[in-house]
């Protein structure tokens, strides 16, 4: 496991490079292009940080993660083949939107992402900060497909790029002490996210803090820890989950409070259509559009 990720982390700084590298290269001819490439070249560093965290997993007992499985020396080569034709083309001065296209698809739908997938899906069981690891790349592979969609000459590697296998399916947890409204919204939202629910912020903070949620639906007023100071506690575990919360409420004093704080909230009654937009709001809250 630990050559896996070491190679893995090796075409992380490969692609993290070339796409800084092609952002400065695009920055006067195509804008959203180089604004683009920029925001790839983040996610690479950001995917490298989680080897890291992976690889000192790994050491720490490596008894535990043995595999099967190893990403050779051709394998890798192949992997990186189309980032060493864009170099070349971009070392020539000769390179245009549709080789980079070509080539970003071709490498982020090759085994790269195959073998990112297999060290993901093995670790994220053993703690949020590779569940949500989980979450991002694949908020990464949504990135691409948003941008490109925008560029019709270039959507023919949009099927290549969607046979991708998903590595994260966005989860929510609905925090309600209304067991009828509970079972509404995991109704409505099963259909799309994975759906995990608590009965107070109490409850709410336990499951949040040991579990990545893309998005916490939760009420306001509620027994035991109302919403407001679930979030300030867990944003204690968590900086930065505020982010990621909806709240709804029917108090104007609570909007109003939200509202200063720059929180997202809804006002009782709220309908279904603002909730599934809200909540899809947040979960992709980091996709790249031109």
């Amino acid at each position: 496991m630990i050559d896996i990720i070491r190679r893995l982390s090796g075409i992380e700084h490969a692609a993290q490079d070339l796409y800084g590298d092609a952002a400065r290269y695009f920055r006067e001819t195509h804008p959203p292009l180089s604004r683009f490439l920029d925001e790839q070249s983040c996610d690479e560093a950001g995917h490298d940080r989680v080897m890291g965290l992976a690889e000192r997993l790994v050491q720490g007992d490596p008894a535990h993660f043995t595999t099967p499985l190893g990403l050779d020396e051709h394998t890798e080569a192949r992997i990186l083949a189309p980032f060493d034709s864009i170099r070349a083309d971009l070392s020539a001065g000769t390179l245009t939107a549709g080789p980079m296209f070509a080539g970003l698809v071709e490498a982020e739908s090759s085994e790269w992402n195959d073998f990112f997938v297999f060290v993901v899906e093995t670790l994220k069981r053993d703690g949020r900060e590779f569940q949500e690891a989980a979450s991002r790349i694949q908020q990464h592979l949504r990135k691409i497909e948003v941008f490109m969609d925008a560029y019709p000459e270039y959507r023919e590697h949009l099927d290549v790029l969607r046979r991708a296998p998903r590595v994260w399916t966005p989860a929510v947890l609905v925090v309600e002490d209304s067991q009828p409204v509970v079972e509404l919204l995991q109704s409505v939202l099963a259909r799309v996210y994975v759906v995990d629910t608590a009965e107070d912020g109490a409850v709410a903070l336990r499951k949040a803090s040991g579990r990545h949620y893309d998005v916490i639906l939760s009420d306001i007023d509620m027994p035991v820890m109302n919403g407001i100071e679930f979030s300030l506690r867990l944003s204690e575990v968590i900086p930065g989950v505020a982010e990621r919360f909806v709240f709804y409420t029917g108090s104007l004093q609570h909007m109003d409070q939200c509202r200063r704080k720059g929180l997202r909230c809804l006002q009782k009654p709220a309908s279904l259509v603002e909730v599934r937009r809200a909540v899809a709001d947040v979960a992709e809250r980091d996709r790249f559009a031109p």
